[in-house]
């Protein structure tokens, strides 16, 4: 068995197989063509990626519930060369973690696992597009909460849920 292992999690193995499978769906020629389709794959994409990190499950529920609320499934008034850049990002992001859970596996330490947590919540590639603009607020703060849990775990232990 190889990787991080966090709490139970296979991070980095966990990590690098949905960059990989990401990676192949999102990079199908035509897929921003379908402007539901290329959000339904992105919001996938986003919470298999948070539900993936090693962070207390009250938070990713909390999350990925609070994101599925306030998703957009169709932006309204954005053009397909928005979208193309969009989907760029997408790719970036894809790259990033997949750069970053490969050398924590190759790197085993502790720091390289805070590393990984931060930069999988770093990379997700969210906007306020995104959303409902009434919830946007919130998702950065649950998403801020997070962070700062994962860069100072045992100091937010005892800290009440978001």
């Amino acid at each position: 068995m190889s990787g991080i292992v966090i709490a139970g999690c296979l991070l980095s193995d966990e990590l690098l197989g949905l960059a990989e499978y990401y990676g192949a769906i999102l990079g199908r020629s035509g897929i921003i063509n379908n402007e539901s389709e290329f959000r339904s794959q992105k919001l996938s994409m986003i919470l298999d990626f948070i539900r993936a990190t090693c962070i207390p499950e009250r938070f990713k529920t909390e999350l990925v519930s609070a994101i599925i609320k306030a998703w957009q499934l169709q932006v309204p008034e954005i053009t397909l060369e928005r979208r193309e850049e969009e989907l760029k990002e997408v790719i970036r992001s894809i790259k990033s973690i997949r750069g970053l859970a490969k050398l924590t596996k190759e790197r085993s330490n502790s720091k390289n696992r805070i590393q990984l947590n931060l930069k999988v919540f770093s990379a997700i590639p969210i906007t306020h597009m995104d959303f409902s603009l009434n919830e946007v607020p919130r998702i950065y703060e649950m998403l801020r909460h997070i962070m700062d849990y994962i860069s100072n775990p045992k100091e937010k232990e005892n800290s009440s849920s978001m």
